[in-house]
Protein backbone atom coordinates (compact mmCIF):
# COMPACT_ATOMS: atom_id res chain seq x y z
CA UNK A 1 0.00 0.00 0.00
CA UNK A 2 1.18 3.50 -1.13
CA UNK A 3 1.92 5.80 1.92
CA UNK A 4 0.40 9.20 3.08
CA UNK A 5 2.88 12.01 1.25
CA UNK A 6 4.44 14.82 3.79
CA UNK A 7 3.66 18.09 3.58
CA UNK A 8 5.53 21.03 3.12
CA UNK A 9 5.85 23.86 5.64
CA UNK A 10 7.78 26.07 4.17
CA UNK A 11 4.99 26.63 1.83
CA UNK A 12 2.11 29.84 2.11
CA UNK A 13 -0.39 26.82 1.19
CA UNK A 14 -2.47 26.13 4.28
CA UNK A 15 -1.00 23.12 6.16
CA UNK A 16 -5.03 21.87 6.66
CA UNK A 17 -5.29 22.14 2.65
CA UNK A 18 -2.10 20.91 2.06
CA UNK A 19 -3.08 17.70 4.54
CA UNK A 20 -6.87 16.93 3.02
CA UNK A 21 -5.22 16.83 -0.27
CA UNK A 22 -2.59 14.12 0.53
CA UNK A 23 -5.52 12.20 2.45
CA UNK A 24 -7.76 12.33 -0.74
CA UNK A 25 -4.56 11.30 -2.79
CA UNK A 26 -4.08 8.88 -0.61
CA UNK A 27 -7.91 7.47 -1.34
CA UNK A 28 -6.71 7.28 -4.85
CA UNK A 29 -3.65 5.85 -4.99
CA UNK A 30 -4.70 2.98 -3.04
CA UNK A 31 -8.25 2.34 -4.82
CA UNK A 32 -9.94 2.65 -1.47
CA UNK A 33 -13.45 2.12 -1.42
CA UNK A 34 -16.45 2.69 0.14
CA UNK A 35 -16.17 2.08 3.85
CA UNK A 36 -12.49 1.30 4.04
CA UNK A 37 -10.86 2.66 7.32
CA UNK A 38 -8.41 5.79 7.08
CA UNK A 39 -5.73 6.20 9.42
CA UNK A 40 -6.64 8.02 12.67
CA UNK A 41 -6.63 11.50 14.39
CA UNK A 42 -3.67 10.62 16.42
CA UNK A 43 -1.65 8.60 13.77
CA UNK A 44 -2.32 11.53 11.44
CA UNK A 45 -0.95 14.57 13.92
CA UNK A 46 1.93 12.32 14.45
CA UNK A 47 2.55 11.70 10.98
CA UNK A 48 2.04 14.92 9.58
CA UNK A 49 3.83 16.27 12.91
CA UNK A 50 0.74 19.14 13.18
CA UNK A 51 -1.50 20.43 15.60
CA UNK A 52 -5.05 18.28 16.35
CA UNK A 53 -6.75 21.48 14.78
CA UNK A 54 -4.85 21.15 11.90
CA UNK A 55 -6.14 17.74 11.74
CA UNK A 56 -9.49 18.52 12.61
CA UNK A 57 -9.55 20.99 10.21
CA UNK A 58 -8.20 19.02 7.06
CA UNK A 59 -11.10 16.26 7.85
CA UNK A 60 -13.90 18.60 8.82
CA UNK A 61 -13.09 20.11 5.04
CA UNK A 62 -13.13 15.91 3.35
CA UNK A 63 -16.00 15.30 5.44
CA UNK A 64 -18.25 18.54 4.61
CA UNK A 65 -16.86 17.37 0.65
CA UNK A 66 -18.57 14.09 0.81
CA UNK A 67 -15.13 12.65 0.38
CA UNK A 68 -15.06 11.10 4.20
CA UNK A 69 -17.46 9.90 7.09
CA UNK A 70 -16.35 10.10 10.89
CA UNK A 71 -17.96 7.81 13.20
CA UNK A 72 -17.95 8.45 16.97
CA UNK A 73 -16.05 5.56 18.74
CA UNK A 74 -14.93 3.99 15.78
CA UNK A 75 -12.45 6.10 13.30
CA UNK A 76 -12.81 7.87 9.66
CA UNK A 77 -13.76 5.82 6.63
CA UNK A 78 -13.68 6.20 2.89
CA UNK A 79 -17.19 7.83 2.62
CA UNK A 80 -19.81 6.05 0.47
CA UNK A 81 -19.65 6.70 -3.22
CA UNK A 82 -23.25 8.34 -3.89
CA UNK A 83 -22.13 11.53 -2.13
CA UNK A 84 -19.39 11.79 -4.21
CA UNK A 85 -21.90 11.38 -7.33
CA UNK A 86 -23.48 14.37 -6.13
CA UNK A 87 -20.52 16.08 -6.04
CA UNK A 88 -19.24 15.07 -9.02
CA UNK A 89 -22.29 16.26 -11.00
CA UNK A 90 -20.98 19.24 -12.31
CA UNK A 91 -21.81 21.21 -15.96
CA UNK A 92 -21.16 23.96 -17.64
CA UNK A 93 -23.24 27.31 -18.00
CA UNK A 94 -23.39 26.11 -21.87
CA UNK A 95 -24.69 22.75 -20.94
CA UNK A 96 -27.33 24.04 -19.06
CA UNK A 97 -29.13 26.51 -20.83
CA UNK A 98 -29.03 24.15 -23.80
CA UNK A 99 -31.03 21.68 -22.06
CA UNK A 100 -33.51 24.53 -22.47
CA UNK A 101 -33.01 24.74 -25.98
CA UNK A 102 -30.61 28.12 -25.59
CA UNK A 103 -27.46 28.13 -27.52
CA UNK A 104 -24.55 30.06 -25.70
CA UNK A 105 -21.24 30.76 -27.24
CA UNK A 106 -17.96 32.23 -26.22
CA UNK A 107 -16.51 35.66 -27.55
CA UNK A 108 -13.02 36.20 -26.54
CA UNK A 109 -11.94 39.17 -25.08
CA UNK A 110 -8.44 39.25 -23.68
CA UNK A 111 -6.43 37.20 -22.03
CA UNK A 112 -2.82 37.81 -19.90
CA UNK A 113 -0.60 36.74 -17.24
CA UNK A 114 -0.80 38.83 -14.46
CA UNK A 115 -0.04 39.06 -10.70
CA UNK A 116 -3.63 38.58 -9.65
CA UNK A 117 -5.69 40.23 -6.23
CA UNK A 118 -5.04 38.56 -2.93
CA UNK A 119 -8.36 37.02 -3.10
CA UNK A 120 -7.44 35.14 -6.36
CA UNK A 121 -4.22 34.04 -4.99
CA UNK A 122 -5.76 32.77 -1.89
CA UNK A 123 -8.55 30.78 -3.95
CA UNK A 124 -6.10 29.51 -6.00
CA UNK A 125 -3.58 28.96 -2.95
CA UNK A 126 -0.40 30.28 -5.00
CA UNK A 127 2.59 31.96 -3.38
CA UNK A 128 2.91 35.80 -3.05
CA UNK A 129 3.88 37.36 -6.56
CA UNK A 130 3.02 33.92 -8.39
CA UNK A 131 1.20 34.67 -11.90
CA UNK A 132 -2.19 33.79 -12.82
CA UNK A 133 -3.54 33.18 -16.84
CA UNK A 134 -6.20 35.52 -17.30
CA UNK A 135 -8.59 35.64 -19.47
CA UNK A 136 -12.40 37.45 -20.33
CA UNK A 137 -15.19 36.31 -22.27
CA UNK A 138 -18.75 37.28 -22.90
CA UNK A 139 -21.22 34.52 -23.37
CA UNK A 140 -23.52 35.23 -26.02
CA UNK A 141 -27.00 34.17 -26.97
CA UNK A 142 -28.41 34.90 -30.21
CA UNK A 143 -26.25 37.98 -30.41
CA UNK A 144 -26.78 39.55 -27.16
CA UNK A 145 -24.66 39.70 -24.49
CA UNK A 146 -25.89 37.49 -21.49
CA UNK A 147 -22.35 38.00 -19.33
CA UNK A 148 -18.88 38.50 -18.68
CA UNK A 149 -16.41 35.76 -18.09
CA UNK A 150 -12.94 36.58 -16.10
CA UNK A 151 -11.42 33.36 -14.99
CA UNK A 152 -8.00 32.78 -13.18
CA UNK A 153 -5.99 29.54 -13.93
CA UNK A 154 -2.66 28.58 -12.54
CA UNK A 155 -0.08 29.11 -15.02
CA UNK A 156 0.71 25.24 -15.44
CA UNK A 157 -2.66 24.54 -15.68
CA UNK A 158 -3.26 27.24 -18.51
CA UNK A 159 -0.20 25.60 -20.33
CA UNK A 160 -1.43 22.07 -21.01
CA UNK A 161 -4.66 23.42 -23.18
CA UNK A 162 -4.39 25.60 -27.04
CA UNK A 163 -5.16 29.11 -26.84
CA UNK A 164 -8.14 28.19 -29.23
CA UNK A 165 -9.51 25.82 -26.29
CA UNK A 166 -9.11 29.29 -23.81
CA UNK A 167 -11.02 30.70 -26.34
CA UNK A 168 -13.68 29.39 -26.81
CA UNK A 169 -14.62 25.92 -25.18
CA UNK A 170 -16.65 25.94 -21.66
CA UNK A 171 -13.84 25.83 -19.32
CA UNK A 172 -15.35 23.19 -17.31
CA UNK A 173 -15.65 20.93 -20.33
CA UNK A 174 -12.01 21.94 -21.42
CA UNK A 175 -10.70 20.71 -18.04
CA UNK A 176 -12.90 17.38 -18.20
CA UNK A 177 -9.49 16.19 -20.46
CA UNK A 178 -7.13 16.03 -17.80
CA UNK A 179 -7.72 13.52 -14.63
CA UNK A 180 -6.24 15.80 -12.87
CA UNK A 181 -7.87 18.81 -13.65
CA UNK A 182 -11.63 17.43 -13.84
CA UNK A 183 -13.74 19.54 -11.76
CA UNK A 184 -15.31 17.90 -8.77
CA UNK A 185 -16.21 20.74 -6.78
CA UNK A 186 -17.41 24.32 -7.65
CA UNK A 187 -17.32 26.96 -3.94
CA UNK A 188 -20.42 29.61 -5.23
CA UNK A 189 -20.92 33.19 -3.69
CA UNK A 190 -23.17 34.83 -5.59
CA UNK A 191 -24.51 38.64 -5.08
CA UNK A 192 -26.37 41.70 -6.65
CA UNK A 193 -24.16 44.64 -8.51
CA UNK A 194 -23.89 47.50 -10.71
CA UNK A 195 -22.22 47.55 -14.05
CA UNK A 196 -19.02 49.81 -13.79
CA UNK A 197 -16.71 51.56 -15.70
CA UNK A 198 -14.89 48.11 -17.33
CA UNK A 199 -18.07 46.24 -17.10
CA UNK A 200 -20.10 48.71 -18.63
CA UNK A 201 -17.89 49.16 -21.50
CA UNK A 202 -17.21 45.91 -22.50
CA UNK A 203 -21.04 44.42 -22.61
CA UNK A 204 -21.81 47.81 -24.09
CA UNK A 205 -24.22 48.32 -21.28
CA UNK A 206 -24.93 52.24 -19.09
CA UNK A 207 -23.16 52.66 -16.16
CA UNK A 208 -25.05 51.30 -13.07
CA UNK A 209 -27.34 48.42 -14.85
CA UNK A 210 -28.03 45.98 -12.48
CA UNK A 211 -25.68 42.83 -12.67
CA UNK A 212 -25.89 39.37 -11.08
CA UNK A 213 -22.36 38.23 -9.65
CA UNK A 214 -21.05 35.09 -9.28
CA UNK A 215 -17.69 34.25 -7.99
CA UNK A 216 -16.50 30.52 -7.95
CA UNK A 217 -13.22 28.81 -7.11
CA UNK A 218 -13.35 25.04 -9.37
CA UNK A 219 -11.59 22.19 -7.67
CA UNK A 220 -10.11 18.85 -8.71
CA UNK A 221 -10.51 15.14 -7.18
CA UNK A 222 -7.77 16.35 -5.17
CA UNK A 223 -9.21 19.07 -3.89
CA UNK A 224 -6.56 21.34 -5.94
CA UNK A 225 -7.84 24.67 -7.30
CA UNK A 226 -8.14 24.15 -10.77
CA UNK A 227 -9.59 27.69 -11.83
CA UNK A 228 -11.15 31.00 -9.60
CA UNK A 229 -13.01 34.00 -11.02
CA UNK A 230 -16.56 35.36 -11.81
CA UNK A 231 -19.18 35.53 -14.20
CA UNK A 232 -21.45 38.72 -14.42
CA UNK A 233 -24.62 38.59 -15.76
CA UNK A 234 -26.92 40.64 -16.73
CA UNK A 235 -29.34 40.43 -14.17
CA UNK A 236 -32.45 41.12 -16.35
CA UNK A 237 -31.67 38.10 -18.27
CA UNK A 238 -30.98 35.26 -16.43
CA UNK A 239 -32.54 33.56 -12.93
CA UNK A 240 -30.36 31.28 -10.59
CA UNK A 241 -32.86 29.36 -8.75
CA UNK A 242 -31.84 26.59 -5.95
CA UNK A 243 -33.48 23.33 -4.68
CA UNK A 244 -32.65 21.61 -1.11
CA UNK A 245 -33.94 18.21 -0.35
CA UNK A 246 -33.51 17.69 3.52
CA UNK A 247 -31.86 14.01 2.95
CA UNK A 248 -29.67 14.82 0.49
CA UNK A 249 -25.97 16.15 1.51
CA UNK A 250 -25.78 19.03 -1.35
CA UNK A 251 -27.74 21.37 -2.69
CA UNK A 252 -29.26 21.37 -6.55
CA UNK A 253 -28.82 24.88 -8.70
CA UNK A 254 -30.32 25.69 -11.70
CA UNK A 255 -30.40 28.84 -13.85
CA UNK A 256 -32.92 29.86 -16.18
CA UNK A 257 -32.43 32.44 -19.29
CA UNK A 258 -35.51 34.88 -19.02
Amino acid sequence: MKKLKAINKATVKPLYAQVAENITQYIQDNSLKDGDPLPSQNELVSYFGVSEVTIRQALQRLKTEGIITRVQGKGTFVADSAIREQIAGVRSLEEKLAEQGINVHNRYVESMETIPADRIRRDLELSPGEQTFKIRRLKIVEDAVLALETRHFPREIASRFSFEDLKTIPFVSMLERHADTRVERIEFLTRADIALALEAEIMKIPLDSPLLVSFGVYYSSANRPVMAGRITYLANKIELGYQVHRKEAHPLNYITYI
